[in-house]
């Protein structure tokens, strides 16, 4: 998840490389690389570049999508690239549905793109393409709220094991009337993917990280007033089997094929 700038550098370099001149449109995680969209698991070896159904073969280091119709192109450090919404759903379609939902909803989530967007893309796709399934459920269950990629690769654990949908950043008043905000919730129970990671990727450290961790100490305490809690990690997102086991002591029940609804429409997704 977190080599995306070792790969942009490698986008940068096999451009520089390019002596054909314009370049190719550079895609799929290229192009995620290039809008800064996070993914799940490592960054591939090669760089993606969409071209026409008539361009050169693929090479070790380039790999070629080949489409009837190349999608208009746009700019990204000078370099032609597929729109943030195709970035998206070509990953919707090409990759595994947890690190496709975390790439989505950072889209959202920083205003990359809309929803209309996503849409869009999916009904320009034939019905027979292939992955266009999966990527009608990825953009169906694409949330803005989801507040960290952390929190989308629990959700898209929940969905694949059939747990309830959860409300997500549930709003909650203390006793003094103070709100607080739950990554997940569940009538009387919350969801907390762990603060301790977030506090680091946000750059904290020192006295800054200690402040942080108080602050949110007495927010968990506001919250566990009224509710109860439940919390998890990293390891814990990563292994779906370790996470299935902290829901199910919490007291929610997984049905496998379980449906959700879209938001914001509400249409059943499954």
């Amino acid at each position: 998840m977190y080599g995306g700038q070792r790969h942009l550098t490698l986008v940068h370099a096999t451009a520089a490389k390019m002596y054909k001149r314009p370049h190719p449109l550079f895609s799929f995680h290229a192009a995620a690389a290039l809008w800064g969209l996070p993914i799940v698991g490592a960054w591939p070896q090669h760089v993606d570049v969409t071209v026409s159904s008539d361009a050169a073969g693929s090479s070790a280091l380039v790999r070629r999508h080949r489409v009837h119709e190349v999608p208009p192109a746009d700019y990204v450090s000078g370099l032609p690239v597929t729109s943030v919404a195709r970035t998206v759903v070509d990953l919707a379609r090409s990759t595994l549905f947890c690190s496709a939902l975390v790439t989505a909803d950072a889209a959202l989530r920083e205003g990359k793109c809309v929803r209309a967007q996503l849409t869009a893309e999916i009904a320009a796709l034939p019905s027979r393409a292939i992955g266009r399934r999966q990527a009608q459920r990825v953009v169906s269950l694409a949330d803005h709220r989801s507040g960290s990629e952390g929190e989308s690769l629990s959700r898209a654990r929940m969905f694949e094991m059939g747990f309830p949908q959860p409300e997500l950043q549930v709003r909650l008043l203390d006793g003094e009337r103070r709100a607080a905000y739950g990554d997940f919730g569940w009538g009387d129970l919350i969801g907390e993917f762990d603060g301790r990671v977030k506090y680091r990727a946000d750059g904290f450290s020192g006295g800054a990280a200690e402040e942080v961790v108080w602050r949110e100490k007495l927010r968990e305490d506001a919250i566990r007033r009224t509710h109860r809690v439940v919390r998890w990690i990293w390891d814990d997102a990563f292994e779906p089997a370790r996470l299935r086991q902290i829901l199910v002591q919490a007291g929610l029940e997984p049905v496998p094929g379980r449906p959700w609804v879209s938001h914001p429409d509400g249409l059943p997704v499954r």
